[in-house]
């Protein structure tokens, strides 16, 4: 009996380190999967003028990972994939707003998320833009000139977004998702007009 019980426990111990790909193993990857930087053509802004903010995703796994295509989710409610805010000198925070109406045919998870991602082989990057205006400062009644920080993440999806059913489904697309938040950040000046 004790030889036996050895045994089971030898067969198990070996089938722990039994390699599984990625794709059969998760379904979903933490945001370390990835690096993700933000930038801008120059240091120094005014009150009132846009910033181009440019954003890239690399993937840094040995596996190729789907991460989001747009800025937010094309599901309804929307969610947010890539954000960016202001940082003053004391620490506080700076938030711009967005709305949406959610609208048009429901499609089903796999069409949905073909739509909202884009896959990233190893080593390969996604770039994209979207304009941070100044005016969420002036709105928030700052006009102290200075350096500020702008701070951005990018958020992957979450398990507890999909049912069971749903995940069963996204398994066919073949390569995992990022979950969770990578953040990036940067100083520039702001001056008045």
């Amino acid at each position: 009996m004790v030889h036996e019980m050895k045994r089971v426990f030898i067969v198990f111990w070996l089938l722990a380190f039994v390699p599984v790909s990625r794709a059969q193993q998760e379904l979903f990857v933490p945001a370390n999967d990835v690096s993700f930087t933000i930038s801008t053509d120059r240091s120094t802004y005014r009150f009132g003028e846009e910033i181009e903010l440019k954003y890239k995703i690399r993937n840094i796994s040995n596996a190729a990972l789907f991460v989001p295509r747009w800025l937010y989710g094309r599901d309804c409610p929307h969610k947010w994939h890539v954000r960016a805010w202001f940082e003053d000198s004391s620490g506080k925070h700076y938030y711009g707003g967005w709305g949406g109406s959610c609208s048009g045919t429901p499609i089903g998870i796999v069409e949905l998320m073909r739509r909202d991602t884009v896959l990233l082989n190893p080593m390969q990057e996604f770039e994209g833009t979207f304009e941070l205006s100044t005016d969420i400062l002036t709105a928030s009644k700052v006009v102290r000139p200075g350096k500020y920080r702008i701070e951005a993440s990018l958020n992957g999806w979450l398990e507890a977004e999909f049912t069971a059913a749903q995940e069963a489904e996204l398994v066919s697309m073949g390569h995992p998702f990022l979950r969770g938040e990578a953040v990036a950040s940067m100083a520039v000046s702001i001056q008045t007009k």
